[in-house]
Order: structure tokens, then C-alpha cells, then sequence
């Protein structure tokens, strides 16, 4: 299909496609995506660190404090329970967790899959050469509003889905500046994150 300049409602010659779009169609494509970003849509919670960390007292095992490690026994409501002499799951037998002094709760789209990376995020899946950038939990991006940008930016690293935190540590920190997008504006920000050892 050709387009002539009465088909084209900008009348651009630099830009055959403008007008195609309409304040319907964008009005759609915002609010399919911001149902996805909201905080009931397809988001998990996350926590963004600021500052300093601190040790506390491990909560999972009884604390031995002549050795300053854990005693290798589970305390009763401990969030994993363990044989009794074996290897707290939680703080690895220290007997203390490393815990943020400064943090937000905030939820996030969390994109795992790094085929479906955006914007300089894509990279990752093109770099054959790094064995890292084949395991999917590696690398994330994260989607928000463009709100949320200033937190996400001065975040010193980020927890993503604390639901699961328990069970499987997910610290990561950021490798890429936040990249603004949207249809008609820049409504929404990406940023993509590598996983802490």
C-alpha cells in the first residue's frame, strides 16, 4: 500500500505513518499497560536498598553466643525448619543475617525471561559468549511508571519478589540506566539488573 498525501492526516512527507494513531488507540495501549504495572496487575513485590546494611540475630536457628555463629538447632517458628546439627537454610550457619538500615517496599513487573528483554536490556540474550546470559534468573528487567524512577535510580541494589526471598535469594543490582518509553510519551521506565553472588 502506497500512501498518498491525503491518506497521511499529518501531512508529513518525513513521516508517512503520522496521525495513524489516535487518542483511542493510545488511550488503549496506556491503560493495557498500566493495568499490567499497577499494584494488583502482574507485579511482585520487590524492595529497593538505600544505604547501610547491619547484622542481626538469624531467626531461623538458636544463636550460640560463645561462638558467635549459629548453633546449628532450629528455633521454634523459624520460617525453614532444619534437623537439629545440620546447616541453618537461612543464614548458612553465620547465626546472623545481613538486613538493610535503609529500604522501600514497592511492587514491580519483573521480566525473568531474557528473550523478552527491552530496549538495551536486549543485549544480554544477543552475548553467546557469556555462559552467565543463558540462565534466565541472572539477569531481570523491571517495568514501572516513570514515577518510580528516582527511587529505582537511587536504589543501591534491589530485592525482587520478596514473597519468595525466604526460599531463594533474588539480590540483584542494577547494569543499566533506567530507559524511558511509552507509546506517544514516556509514561514508563526499564531498568535491568544482575544477580548479586
Amino acid at each position: 500500500m502506497v500512501l498518498s498525501p491525503t491518506s497521511n492526516p499529518a501531512n508529513n512527507p518525513l513521516n508517512p505513518f503520522g496521525g495513524l494513531l489516535d487518542a483511542t488507540a493510545l488511550k488503549i495501549f496506556t491503560d493495557a499497560i498500566d493495568s499490567l504495572v499497577a499494584d494488583d496487575g502482574c507485579t511482585v513485590p520487590c524492595t529497593l536498598a538505600f544505604g547501610d546494611t547491619k547484622c542481626i540475630v538469624c531467626n531461623n536457628c538458636v544463636f550460640n553466643t560463645a561462638t558467635q555463629m549459629s548453633g546449628g538447632a532450629y528455633k521454634t517458628g523459624g520460617p525453614i525448619p532444619f534437623k537439629t546439627g545440620g546447616l541453618c537454610p537461612l543464614c548458612n550457619g553465620r547465626g546472623k543475617l545481613t538486613v538493610e538500615c535503609t529500604e522501600e517496599n514497592i511492587k514491580l513487573l519483573v521480566i525473568w525471561d531474557a528473550r523478552k528483554f527491552q530496549g538495551l536490556g536486549r543485549g544480554i540474550v544477543n552475548n553467546r559468549a557469556s555462559n552467565s546470559a543463558k540462565k534466565p534468573t541472572v539477569f531481570a528487567q523491571t517495568m514501572s511508571r516513570v514515577e518510580y524512577y528516582p527511587k529505582l535510580n537511587a536504589a543501591k541494589h534491589i530485592i525482587l519478589n520478596t514473597d519468595v526471598d525466604t526460599y531463594n535469594h533474588n539480590k540483584y543490582k542494577k547494569i543499566t540506566e533506567g530507559e524511558f518509553c511509552g507509546l506517544s510519551a514516556s509514561t514508563y521506565v526499564i531498568f535491568t539488573w544482575q544477580l548479586l553472588d
